[in-house]
């Protein structure tokens, strides 16, 4: 499977009605979900996200964290445009790009923000393109990586809808750990069951937390 297929097959989803689901998720459910993701003593000014279509995790963020500076990609302009009209993220630099694009035209000149994530982004990408992001995701960030994706611990493609095999998961965090090793170290993770978590938009996802063991200001860094 192509990244260009797959990536198309995604922007033809995005139509009004997927608009329509990513906008009617329960908020009060889904800080619950996100303070269960991020220990409370982390402080962040700034997050980015991959994949931020409507910017709904953006703004959940920025909820939690007062004053935050967001940013993201996505592919969809659409999503986008609908991003921007969320008064919390009036401010928020969010580039219409695809994950190449991003990469080569778009990430070396932005600041490092604290926090880079993804949430069912590199569910969206067929395996051989997976080490890329996940190469970007550690350059980008200054300090912490969040991964919410959904899980397998052998690599696997699932079939949606008439589209064929564009699902695709993977041990995200493993093979970030593998790329990167010491460099990083594991803050948190866990598993949002979607008995609990459907309502929010998380259903039966893994995450995991980074930090960057090579920042100055670590703090959770093993003495």
């Amino acid at each position: 499977m192509s990244y260009f297929y797959t990536s198309s097959v995604w922007q033809d989803l995005n139509a009004a009605r997927y608009l329509s689901d990513n906008s009617s998720f329960d908020k009060a459910l889904a800080l619950k979900a996100w303070r269960f993701m991020l220990p409370a003593d982390i402080e962040l000014t700034s997050a980015f996200e991959y994949g931020c279509h409507i910017g709904r995790n953006l703004d959940y963020l920025t909820s939690l964290f007062p004053g935050l500076s967001t940013s993201g990609f996505d592919i969809y302009k659409q999503a986008l445009d609908q991003a921007s009209l969320n008064p919390s993220l009036s401010t928020s630099n969010l580039i219409h790009a695809d994950l190449y694009g991003f990469i080569q035209d778009h990430s070396p000149s932005l600041p490092q923000p604290d926090l880079v994530f993804t949430c069912s982004f590199l569910n969206a990408l067929p395996h051989s393109d997976s080490l890329a992001a996940l190469h970007s995701l550690y350059k980008l960030s200054s300090r912490y990586i969040l991964i919410v994706e959904y899980h397998s611990r052998k690599p696997s493609a699932v079939s949606y809808r008439e589209f064929g095999d564009v699902v695709f998961k993977a041990d995200y965090a493993r093979i970030l750990l593998n790329l990167y090793g010491s460099k990083l170290e594991i803050l948190h993770h866990g598993f949002l069951w979607g008995h609990l978590y459907d309502e929010a938009g998380y259903d039966d996802m893994n995450f995991t937390l980074f930090e960057k063991n090579n920042t100055q200001h670590s703090s959770h860094s093993q003495s």
